[in-house]
């Protein structure tokens, strides 16, 4: 059950206890290597801690707001740790205290990875709490193989995020990546619902895309075509009577896009899509009833995560038009709700539909109807079990909005992108043991057993279960325990039960990403 208010109780201390990364009063943690971390490590600055607190001395006690805060400093990463002790009411008086426990922020990042048959090198230094401000500022190298055109790929990628701007409730966020075949370039600013009890927001962010995008005609890529993707948006949102046990909120938003289409190669003059400049007039409603649960071993190796339980229902209705070629309106409208169910702890459940869609030239265009649906079960203390069943349907898509597969979103022993297309199946289940966590107080291991099974249909083609391309492997895990990032590094190495068209059916995959989920850098860029 839900915590509640407590009738006539206020808060009466408040209390932050910020500690280093390793506790050097404890013997185990006393090595001379320990203590010279923690010395040239920047501790958390306390003032960072204290600007989260959704309450102050005086206010009426509500559990509520005092685990919800919580839940906000565990979002940063350079809090490895976050614990909250409540006195026992006094005189109608509870006082508070927060302990946290710093993560290393310095993360040079020296990576290998080969997955889906290419070979990619990265060399880069990110700080996730630049001097104990809690800033971000990361810059990268990335060299990977070569394109059909003997093009190498590289990647240089710079990017800051500022969650406390100017020591305000105010987010920068902002990045440049330059590729082989293009640049992005992207900031925004914006003072966001940081809070159930939030009563406004508000943002404007601008950005600019140059990207290759291959053209594929029944999965087989048969030529490129250059789009230049430029977008700015400003937007204000209210809370409608929102409370930490439900939310309501309503935004409204402007928004321009412009989209410069040109073909690289004549024979896909008539596949490409249309260039596009839109004025976008749009509402986003949010409703969200709170109720989350904290799980250990999950995407993170030992570190507390909070799942929400609750159904959540967003609703977004743009209305433009397109100033060039047709002129009539065009409409956008999407959709995501999400739900989740503990039956009990370390065993839950998660669901999520999302639709979108876009009314252009009189005919729905870029229709994607995705579904996902996860089961987590810790069996034994050190074990988590993981099935996930993913169904995307699409419908009249742009080749840059085309369904891919492959080893990097979730098919072991396959190409990058190997299969493409309008109708997208993907089965994973994985056995995660967990040998040890924060061994020597530096690493944590552990190794998994996988499944996987999926197909891309491309348009047209009937959709037929024996399709579906499988894989079965085994993989270590290998994170550094108090690193802030604290995802593991994967070594797989899978067995395609179906011809990958590689020269062997044993590949090995060495990452450092989570297998379902994006980068830092590629969230900042959006």
């Amino acid at each position: 059950m839900r915590a509640q208010p407590v009738e006539g109780v206020r808060i009466g201390t408040i209390t932050i206890d910020n500690r280093n990364i390793f506790d050097s009063a404890n013997p185990a943690e006393s090595h001379w290597i320990y203590r010279l971390a923690n010395i040239i490590h920047f501790p958390t600055k306390k003032r960072v801690i204290q600007r989260e607190l959704l309450f102050k001395t005086g206010d009426p006690y509500d559990p509520r707001l005092v685990e919800e805060t919580a839940r906000n400093l565990r979002k940063y990463p350079f809090l490895a740790k976050v614990v909250v002790e409540t006195s026992p009411p006094e005189n109608g008086v509870v006082n508070v205290k927060f302990i946290t426990k710093d993560s290393w922020t310095t993360s040079p990042q020296l990576n290998f990875h080969r997955s889906g048959g290419q070979n990619t090198e990265e060399v880069g230094l990110q700080e996730s709490n630049v001097l104990g401000y809690g800033k971000l500022m990361s810059a990268a190298y990335e060299k990977g193989g070569k394109d059909q055109f003997g093009r190498g790929n590289i990647h240089r990628t710079f990017t800051y995020a500022d969650p406390q701007f100017l020591g305000k409730r105010f987010q920068f966020n902002g990045g440049v990546l330059q590729k082989s075949d293009g640049n992005h370039y992207g900031a925004s600013i914006s003072k966001p619902f940081y809070a159930t009890i939030a009563p406004v927001s508000a943002k404007v962010s601008s950005f600019s895309n140059e990207d290759e995008i291959p053209v594929y005609v029944n999965s087989v890529e048969v030529g490129q075509f250059r789009r230049r993707h430029l977008e700015s948006q400003i937007s204000y949102g209210r809370s409608i009577h929102s409370s930490p046990s439900l939310v309501r909120q309503v935004v409204l938003f402007e928004k321009q896009e412009t989209f410069d289409i040109s073909p690289i190669s004549d024979n896909v003059t008539s596949l490409i899509p249309q260039e596009r400049d839109l004025t976008i007039f749009g509402v986003v409603g949010n409703w969200q009833i709170v109720d989350f649960i904290k799980e250990r071993h999950i995407n993170k190796v030992d570190r507390v995560e909070d799942f929400n339980m609750g159904p959540e229902a967003t609703l977004e209705m743009g209305v433009g038009k397109n100033w060039r070629g047709n002129r009539s309106l065009a409409f956008f409208p999407n959709f995501d709700g999400k739900i989740g169910h503990s039956w009990s702890p370390g065993n839950f459940t998660t669901y999520e539909s999302k639709y979108e869609s876009s009314y252009l030239n009189h005919a729905f265009n870029n229709k994607i109807w995705s579904n996902i649906g996860q089961y987590f079960f810790r069996g034994l203390p050190q074990e988590t079990l993981m099935l996930r069943a993913r169904y995307d349907w699409g419908g009249n898509l742009d080749q840059d909005q085309l369904l891919f597969l492959g080893e990097e979103n979730g098919l072991h022993g396959y190409k990058n992108n190997q299969f493409v297309g309008e109708r997208r199946v993907l089965f994973n289940c994985e056995d995660r043991i967990f040998f040890v966590d924060d061994y020597l107080r530096l690493v944590s291991l552990g190794a998994v057993a996988f499944f996987d099974s999926g197909f891309v249909w491309p348009e047209g083609s009937p959709q037929s279960l024996g399709d579906l391309k499988s894989s079965v492997g085994l993989g270590f895990r290998f994170a550094f325990s108090r690193s802030s990032a604290n995802i593991p590094i994967r070594f797989d190495l899978a067995y395609a039960l179906n011809g990958n068209e590689q020269n062997s059916r044993w590949v090995l995959s060495v990452r450092s990403e989570t297998m379902f989920g994006e980068t830092v850098n590629e969230n900042l860029l959006q």
